[in-house]
């Protein structure tokens, strides 16, 4: 196949929105009381620390982000409320590891449910932080990718790619809508220091990403170098 061929292929971008998509309409609410805020984000904070797990599912709204135990972590010691738009919190945290200080993030959905409380809780990297994977073979590259797609995990399917691969902010969000049934590696060829992977994916909902809607053959092209195997690109196959 001819990777510039447009009737051939069309190169994906899991960084950009496909034509025409837009990103649906947060429901908004308004700015929440800040005391409220305050308290919310505080009893979150010390259920953390004190591994009450009881206390944090009281926070939260969806029956299915209850969790049974809390798992041994650092201390957190400081944070900061960030309130964005739209009912998104980011919260800033400081953490202490034996004699280490580390940082991270929560982004935090509110909702209103008998009180302020939590929707969604997650940990989103940055994307000037995002890391990428070295892997040595084609069919664990392959494998990986394919594990990333049908978990839809943006971030874990970024890290597939080169560094200088644009990485969008907002491509968590668009993501997560994807409805992905099925993603297989039919069959793997090589050719010098190229390889590609001939994957099928059944698509449910293609939300607003570039992939089709419905069952499609995509090729993952990949490329040597050094001793690693990194992507150069994945490309839907266009039908006759």
């Amino acid at each position: 196949m001819n990777l510039d061929d447009e009737n051939q292929l069309e190169r994906i971008s899991f960084s950009d929105p496909a034509a025409g998509c837009t990103l649906p309409a947060a429901e908004e609410i308004p700015y929440p009381d800040e005391p409220a805020l305050t308290a919310l984000i505080d009893q979150l904070v010390k259920s953390l620390n004190d591994r009450d797990a009881d206390r944090i599912n009281s926070l939260l709204v969806r029956e299915e982000d209850q969790v049974e135990w809390i798992p041994a972590m650092p201390k957190i010691q400081e944070y900061a409320i960030h309130y964005q738009a739209d009912g998104i919190v980011k919260l800033d945290l400081t953490w202490l590891d034996c004699d280490q200080l580390l940082n991270s993030q929560f982004w935090i959905t509110l909702a209103e449910s008998d009180g302020l409380k939590i929707d969604t809780l997650r940990e989103k990297p940055a994307c000037k932080n995002r890391a990428s994977v070295m892997l040595g073979d084609k069919s664990e590259l392959a494998a990986q990718f394919v594990k990333a797609l049908t978990e839809t995990d943006y971030f874990d399917l970024l890290s597939l790619f080169p560094g200088t691969t644009p990485c969008s902010e907002t491509g968590f969000d668009l993501w997560e809508g994807v409805k992905i049934k099925s993603a297989e590696v039919v069959e793997t060829s090589a050719a010098g220091n190229g390889s590609a992977a001939l994957i099928e994916i059944d698509v449910d909902d293609p939300g607003c990403t570039q992939l089709a809607a419905g069952k499609h053959r995509y090729c993952l092209v990949m490329e040597k170098t050094g001793s690693s195997v990194a992507i150069e690109g994945f490309y839907r196959i266009m039908e006759d």
